[in-house]
């Protein structure tokens, strides 16, 4: 197991090389960004005078060496607007993305592996076709089409819910880290939490659409086709009630392949609160990068697209090792 895992780990080394690689080159010949910093009514020779300051006069392979020294260090640069340390940025914001991410994929884990189950078990009900239409539906609505609608319906026309934010200002909640909901909990702030709560559903079940619908899916295909295993059907030869063959005996074989698209879909999350974010105005990494690109601010862009990559790389490696908790008879070599 220790083998396999530092494997893993030093695969992670050429992956974001890779990312690093691709990012740096794709920002780099995106256009100047001195007119986007100076603005269009810049000199010639305030442009030229900022390019010598950033570095970009250099050669190509200079520029990305010195970026990739620095970062070996964990200097991610300076942003190229606020002059703020990149990492500082980065991490700043980090915890309130990872946060939706989270209640996303609760979301999407609870409500599709159910739903997977109920449809599975009643193959060709009423609520079979509803739940694999429903499915559908968000396996194919877009994100920032389903958080406009939500937004149209709780918030313009209802007004249940907030149109955008993190929280509610004029409640005094101060949190000493972005993890508002378990500061809130810690806190026993239950008027804050309320609040959280009301912020955070319509963006975490927008972001959560696709993702459940996927689920929802798997694992109704993977259950149908586990219950016709002859283990199952022996199980019930036993005379074992259906609710003890499929939870104890189909499920737990099911969920391996759940598993991976569970662990694909924290991935997709991630990427997916970029639009989630922008449309309402969550303060993550996604809206942070969305300004970055608008503004030119390469070091910015950089810093949050490795650090999503990583996450993502690392959340892979937490799946694969999950497998061997799931069916004992996989190993690792």
């Amino acid at each position: 197991m220790s083998t396999y895992i530092a494997r893993r780990l030093l695969m992670v080394i050429p992956v974001m090389l890779g990312v690093s690689v691709v990012v740096f080159l794709v920002l780099t010949i995106t256009g100047d960004p001195t007119l986007v910093i100076l603005g269009q009514h810049a000199t010639a020779v305030q442009q030229e005078a900022l390019r010598q300051s950033l570095g970009l006069n250099d050669p190509l392979w200079t520029q990305y060496g010195r970026f990739l020294w620095n970062s070996l260090h964990g200097d991610l640069g300076r942003s190229w607007l606020t002059e703020t340390p990149v990492a500082e940025e980065v991490l700043a914001r980090f915890p309130h993305t990872v946060e939706l991410t989270l209640v996303a994929m609760i979301i999407a884990t609870v409500i599709g592996v159910i739903v997977g189950i109920i449809s599975a078990v009643r193959q060709y009900s009423w609520f079979d076709h509803m739940s694999m239409v429903g499915a559908l539906i968000g396996v194919s609505t877009p994100i920032f089409w389903l958080g406009l609608i939500f937004i149209s319906i709780f918030s313009m026309k209802l007004g249940w819910l907030p149109v955008a934010g993190r929280v509610d200002l004029t409640l005094g909640f101060e949190p000493k880290s972005g993890f508002y909901i378990f500061e809130a909990i810690r806190l026993h702030d239950w008027v804050a939490l309320k609040d959280l709560v009301k912020h955070i559903i319509m963006p975490a079940t927008a972001l959560a659409a696709y993702s459940m619908g996927l689920v929802a899916r798997m694992t109704r295909s993977s259950l149908l086709e586990t219950i016709r295993q002859d283990y199952v059907r022996t199980a019930r030869a036993k005379g074992l009630g259906e609710r003890v063959v499929v939870i104890k005996h189909a499920l737990k074989n099911a969920l391996i392949p759940v598993i991976t698209v569970i662990g694909l879909q924290f991935g997709y999350l991630l990427s997916g609160a970029v639009l989630t974010e922008t449309i309402f105005g969550w303060p993550g990494v996604g809206s942070l990068a969305v300004n970055a690109v608008q503004n030119a601010d390469m070091p910015l862009v950089e810093g949050c697209v490795l650090l999503i990559s990583l996450v993502f790389v690392l959340v892979n490696l937490v799946v694969d090792l999950l497998y061997g908790f799931v069916d004992p008879r996989i190993r690792y070599s």
